[in-house]
């Protein structure tokens, strides 16, 4: 049986729900991982933290080798931050790539729909109603899909070495 124009735009945008519900449950499953890898990170630096303690209970340091000893671990403790934060901004991007993605699709049912509405509404062209109504559909359409291509993921700012975002300095 033939398609009706409508009926394919009402087939797309079951569609594109469908595959955002799939994209909800991704991103949920992605908020676990990031969620493991802070507290991954989170438990790798308590026990650098104790590792380092252990080392400077030592009272026969000298003062440049407890200052090497919390430097290396400062080091660590950042390391393990670093990979964590690498892995949540992985993750955010893929997800904003995916939400860009799913935008400019429902801007494109949304435009189709509209261009539809319009040739249902002053008839098909060549009246100059719904020409008027297709090209102003059409336009807007393209406006909004340029404007949301043209966003680009922003990444938080990543952890710094000294003592920020939870590294902790040691030493005085």
């Amino acid at each position: 049986f033939p398609v009706t124009i409508q009926q394919a735009i009402e087939i797309a945008q079951q569609a594109l729900d469908s595959l955002s519900a799939i994209n909800d449950l991704v991103n949920q499953v992605q908020e676990n991982q990031i969620a493991e890898a802070k507290a991954q990170a989170d438990e790798q630096k308590s026990i650098y933290d104790k590792q380092q303690a252990e080392e400077l209970a030592n009272t026969a340091l000298t003062a440049e080798q407890r200052k090497s000893i919390e430097d290396k671990y400062n080091k660590l403790r950042y390391q393990a931050e670093l990979k964590a934060f690498q892995e949540e901004d992985k993750l955010k991007k893929q997800r904003f790539e995916r939400d860009k993605a799913f935008k400019i699709a429902q801007i494109a049912i949304d435009t189709a729909s509209a261009i539809t509405k319009a040739i249902a509404t002053y008839g098909p062209p060549p009246n100059p109603l719904a020409i008027s109504g297709i090209a102003t559909a059409s336009t807007i359409g393209i406006a909004q899909a340029a404007a949301v291509a043209a966003t680009q993921y922003k990444s938080s700012t990543p952890p710094s070495m000294a003592g920020g975002s939870g590294c902790i300095v040691t030493g005085k």
